[in-house]
């Protein structure tokens, strides 16, 4: 026999307003209650929008959490407010070499081969083929 219907409960509010702390208040007092509870999260509660909490309650990001936030906006699933706000705040962090690394292998397995019959080196990266490196520190090319 299946037990007594459940209750869906649902807290509301702005970003800060308390909802995750209510929430947790609220489960461990049914819990103590011996009653089962389960948390679910509303579809916006992502991997970015997680990234976009640790950069701004924090200060902090794993390469974990920005390969994560990387992986939504890559494939599509972030929002474009989140994508600005896990910039804005990646650049007010900071980057570090672990978030660069971790999000350089996302960037490499979305990135797409071009045929190199089809592309010409016009930037004198040294790829055009005549031995020209531009350095970076002076405005003409070196040959090499």
């Amino acid at each position: 026999m299946i037990g007594s219907p459940g209750v869906f409960v649902v807290f509301e509010g702005g970003e800060g307003a308390g909802k995750s702390t209510q929430v947790r208040l609220l489960r461990d007092a049914l819990a103590a209650d011996g009653r089962e509870v389960v948390l679910t999260r509303e579809p916006g509660g992502t991997r970015a929008a997680e990234a976009i909490r640790a950069l701004v309650e924090s200060n902090s990001l794993t390469g974990g959490q920005a390969a994560a936030a990387l992986e939504a906006i890559m494939t599509g699933a972030a929002t474009p407010a989140q994508i600005g706000a896990f910039l804005a705040g990646l650049r007010m962090r900071g980057e570090t070499p672990e978030i660069i690394a971790a999000c350089l292998e996302v960037t490499q397995r979305h990135a797409e081969s071009v045929p190199v019959e089809d592309v010409i080196d016009i930037v004198g990266t040294g790829g055009d083929g005549i031995g020209l490196i531009v350095d970076g520190k002076h405005d003409d090319a070196l040959d090499i």
